[in-house]
């Protein structure tokens, strides 16, 4: 609480500063701030990153609203400027992990594409990439029950070996067990920060609210 009142004055009192000075050392841990607080929960002797040379099945939720092709892609421009882009996210895991196929997965899918999710997921060790977007008007947070079913599902044969989340950490707490999680914040430079984590390009350092 004490750090928190020291940056809300700090940047009360840079707006109020007519020429606010910013130092090397402020742009630096602005800079740091992303990757230093990306979060990895996995058991024992589970490593943070992904082998990049497994067979995965990425499942990369989206929100109500999207259009999905019936190939499961997402146009990317769909989602162009916010932070958090599906379709960027899949041409991402695509590029970084050959062997593999990813898929965009509606937050509230229907049951054709909940039947050909797990289908598809045949074969493969599953990763889900979820995330919430705090709304007025919409509730609390949480994923919704399709999704948890389908976790459940998959883990009755321990299908899924990873969660990334991006945004409240809690809303996990109704997923089953999973050997990996990573759990980084509402903003574009932590969801590439912990896709580096993802990646084995840096290792998460940071802790749970």
């Amino acid at each position: 609480v004490t750090r928190i009142l020291a940056a809300q004055h700090k940047v009360y009192e840079m707006h109020k500063a007519t020429n606010p000075v910013i130092t090397e050392k402020d742009v630096e841990n602005y800079n740091q701030f992303a990757p230093r607080s990306v979060f990895a929960k996995t058991d024992d002797g589970v490593p943070q990153n992904l082998d990049k040379d497994g067979k995965y099945c990425f499942f990369v939720m989206t929100d109500v609203e999207t259009e999905l092709k019936d190939d499961g892609t997402v146009d990317v421009d769909t989602f162009k400027g916010k932070w958090f882009n599906p379709g960027e996210i899949i041409d991402n895991l695509k590029a970084e992990f050959p062997n593999s196929v990813a898929y965009a997965l509606s937050e509230y899918p229907l049951a054709w594409r909940i039947s050909r999710a797990l289908s598809d997921a045949m074969g493969y060790e599953v990763v889900f990439i979820t995330y919430t977007n705090p709304q007025a008007y919409v509730g609390k947070e949480c994923l919704s029950s399709r999704i948890i079913s389908m976790m459940q599902a998959m883990q009755v044969s321990d299908r899924i070996s990873t969660i990334v989340h991006f945004g409240n950490p809690f809303i996990l707490e109704d997923v089953p067990h999973v050997p990996r999680i990573i759990i980084g914040g509402g903003f574009k430079k932590s969801v590439d920060a912990a896709f580096d984590v993802l990646t084995g390009k840096a290792k998460a350092q940071g802790n749970l609210t």
